[in-house]
């Protein structure tokens, strides 16, 4: 993409230069010099958005052009918050009006990226400190009342401490003029607009947990402490149950729980980690196979009696395949992986034993994974005859 010039060089001279404290000389100020000034600001305002919509439109591919608007909307940002942060000493009005002038100049600006580029504005662009000005303070004057809302439930503290140390931390992003997107503010906003709403005796998803825990997970609020409160919560819970059988119980209780809880829609701390429902569903599952694995292995060995009368054959399934044909029907499920194993060693031998073919009921799985690797033409053939009817058949159904 061709290089473009900083298209408000100008404006960034004139609050640099000419708005500045330090650089303001209060014996050229004057109602002449406020006018001047004025007319450079109109000129550069009509200079920007003609220059900027000829960019926009002579790129090639719409990725270009909003890179570009994403690009020039932050620079815009950055400049109506340095025009917004100087403060000027007490009495010196003509320069507060030119400050002022320049703010709403600015502001038409935006307006214009707003209406004009809307199609390419995403949720990464950056919002402008007067929008966060604004923000801060209803989330100011809102938080105690939240706060007192959310407390004294029977999910304990630790939640309410999340949500405290989340809008905490969002108005010091703010006060510290750290870059906040409108995603970042749309999602903060959201939380706040539940908890308002919230019934704090019914929740969101009717499924008697405790009312924060199902908000937390119905925003999406997936960060490390977050889910650090969950995992640990859930060990703690765990441990009150005495034999490995009732926490198993407990477990699939919980798990049946955590996924009938709704989901708000495109709502996530942060799209780039995985979801509090994801997380955590893993999370027990792998708790869940633990102790399933347990249990079996800790299961009562069968008597000598009923040793002698097991039929292995009773409990495999005949392949109407030959073992090299079998062998390459594994092999390529394990490579797409669609079976999915440690390694394909471990999905032969997980397998190959349940099975057996109309020559053998007791095939080798070592030898036919090494024969998968040798395999001759007529066996694929076979297999890919075999596929391409499964396809037809399939696509009967």
């Amino acid at each position: 993409m061709k290089k473009s010039n900083y298209v408000y060089r100008g404006l960034d001279e004139i609050i640099s230069n000419e708005m500045h404290p330090e650089a303001v000389a209060p014996m050229i100020l004057s109602n002449e010099y406020i006018e001047r000034v004025k007319h450079r600001v109109m000129e550069e305002k009509r200079r920007i958005l003609y220059e900027v919509k000829d960019q926009v439109f002579a790129l090639n591919t719409e990725q270009e052009s909003q890179l570009l608007v994403k690009k020039y909307h932050n620079a815009l940002v950055v400049l109506i918050g340095k025009n917004h942060d100087y403060q000027y000493q007490t009495g010196a009005s003509l320069i507060h009006r030119l400050k002022e002038f320049l703010a709403s100049q600015l502001q038409e600006i935006l307006h214009y990226f707003q209406e004009e580029f809307s199609f390419f504005l995403t949720g990464e662009i950056w919002v402008p400190i007067t929008r966060l000005a604004q923000v801060r303070e209803e989330i100011a004057g809102k938080l105690d009342f939240v706060m007192r809302k959310l407390s004294g439930g029977i999910h304990g503290e630790a939640p309410v401490y999340i949500v405290r140390e989340y809008l905490d931390d969002f108005i010091s992003r703010i006060d510290r003029r750290v870059a906040i997107t409108a995603y970042d503010l749309n999602f903060t906003l959201e939380m706040i607009k539940d908890i308002e709403e919230v019934d704090m005796e019914k929740g969101v998803g009717m499924t008697k947990c405790p009312v924060l825990n199902e908000l937390l997970i119905y925003w999406d609020l997936n960060s490390k402490a977050t889910i650090e409160y969950f995992t640990t919560t859930l060990d703690m819970l765990v441990k009150q149950y005495k034999t490995e059988s009732d926490q198993l119980e407990f477990l699939k209780f919980e798990q049946k729980r955590l996924l009938q809880i709704p989901a708000k829609p495109g709502s996530t701390y942060n799209p780039s980690y995985p979801s509090i429902r994801e997380y955590c569903n893993q999370y027990v599952t792998n708790e869940i196979t633990y102790r399933e694995n347990r249990l079996v292995e800790f299961a009562p060995l069968p008597d000598a009696k009923s040793i002698e009368h097991y039929d292995a054959r009773k409990f495999k399934v005949t392949v109407a395949l030959s073992s090299d044909q079998i062998g390459l029907l594994l092999r390529a499920a394990d490579e797409l992986r669609v079976l999915v194993g440690r390694s394909m060693r471990s999905v032969f031998k997980a397998i190959v034993p349940f099975i057996a073919t109309l020559h053998k009921d007791n095939p080798s799985w070592d030898n036919m994974r090494t024969k998968a690797y040798v395999a001759e033409e007529g066996d694929k053939e076979v297999v890919v005859e075999m596929l391409e009817h499964m396809i037809k058949k399939v696509r009967s159904y």
